[in-house]
């Protein structure tokens, strides 16, 4: 495993112990050593990937503390773990968090190649299970060369859904509920979001600017 040279002072570390524990998470040796992997994977190939515009460490840092949030959320709204699919997982955000810390395997799904094979490389080096599939997820269907290992898993099989920046709101709810009706579903926004209409909240962590809820399907009467 590549090793950052920065861990040596232990300053990452302490900041990741402390931005998971403003979310409610206590990170163990095993959990730290795969967040710090990531963080040195994302300095070192961010930018040829192109992976996110800010690879400072107080930024990457901000970044994992809004996927320990939705882990959090998970372990709140789904405990025992079961599978979670991270939609759109673009540079692993909240994808490779999850496969960090998640108790089940996380399938990170994401179109555009180069960054397919950074999330298959990530996950190899942090010993996550789970696959990297490379599909898009269209209206009610996917396409692309992972669409037939998704397809042939059982919609009420997923556990915990998830998927940041990748459509608005209300697209999202609408995507969701097709892909995952008995999921567990993440959602981040900014501000104080409203609740979605015949969905419960199960979890809620505010981090910065960004508010991570975990919300189940109930019905439209609720």
């Amino acid at each position: 495993v590549w090793r950052w040279r920065a861990w040596q002072d232990g300053a990452v570390r302490d900041e990741l112990q402390a931005a998971g524990h403003d979310v409610g998470i206590s990170l163990d040796t095993g959990e730290l050593d795969r967040l710090e992997v990531l963080v040195g994977l994302w300095q070192r190939y961010g930018r040829v990937n192109r992976l996110t515009a800010d690879l400072g460490t107080e930024s990457l840092i901000a970044h994992v503390q809004e996927g320990m949030a939705a882990v959090a959320c998970a372990r709140e709204g789904a405990p025992g773990g079961g599978p979670w699919l991270d939609v759109g997982s673009g540079g692993g955000f909240p994808g490779l968090v999850a496969a960090a810390l998640w108790e089940g395997e996380v399938v990170m799904v994401e179109p555009r190649g180069r960054r397919c094979d950074f999330l298959d490389l990530a996950r190899t080096q942090i010993g996550a299970p789970g696959p990297v599939l490379r599909a898009r997820w269209e209206r009610y269907t996917w396409n692309g060369d992972g669409a037939g290992d998704l397809e042939s898993r059982e919609k009420m099989s997923w556990s915990v859904c998830s998927a940041r920046a990748v459509w608005g709101p209300e697209k999202w709810r609408e995507y969701a509920l097709s892909m995952a009706p008995a999921a567990l579903v993440i959602r981040h926004e900014q501000g104080c979001p409203a609740p979605w209409p015949g969905w419960r909240c199960a979890a809620r962590r505010d981090c910065g600017r960004w508010t991570v809820l975990g919300e189940r399907f109930v019905g439209p009467s609720a």
